[in-house]
């Protein structure tokens, strides 16, 4: 890259840490060695106000600037890059099979518990003897097995 280039860069960099923090002054910007075919990371520090802050800044071959605030959210658009790249084999083979296989067995029982419960409404017949009290044990059992054992997700 040029000193032309980089000062282009320098400049869209710089237009638009002032277009978010409109106080921003004294902006130096220092190129990080996170590099991809879609463009290069860059990070600027500056005065806002009487605060000193900073932010990474991605700049897409293109020319448009991305600016992040901070490492995490640095690291979620490098990811959300990447994964614009994976192939659906890839996205696939994360799957954990035992995992797969309990969602499907969970679904298909709760699936036909349903079908059971709508057809024996339609048809007038809902009331104790409708659904067997077997079928009733192994949809809880299930149930029990399959949401007690799940991970919880943390945010």
């Amino acid at each position: 890259m040029n000193s032309e280039e980089q000062m282009l860069i320098d400049k869209s960099i710089s237009e638009e840490i002032s277009k978010a923090y409109p106080k921003a002054s004294n902006i130096k910007i220092n190129k990080i060695g996170l590099e991809m075919p879609e463009g290069r990371t860059y990070y600027a520090e500056f005065t806002a106000g009487e605060e000193e802050d900073f932010s990474y800044i991605f700049v897409q071959k293109d020319g448009d600037c991305r600016l992040l605030d901070d490492g995490e959210s640095l690291v979620s658009f490098f990811q959300g890059l990447l994964d614009k790249k994976r192939s659906i084999l890839q996205r696939f083979s994360e799957f954990n099979f035992n995992d797969f296989i309990g969602a499907f067995i969970a679904f298909a029982v709760i699936g036909s518990f349903t079908v059971l419960i709508m057809h024996a409404s339609w048809n007038g017949n809902l009331g104790d003897q409708t659904i067997s009290k077997e079928y009733l044990a192994i949809v809880a059992i299930v149930l029990g097995f399959y949401f007690g054992r799940s991970p919880k997700t943390q945010n």
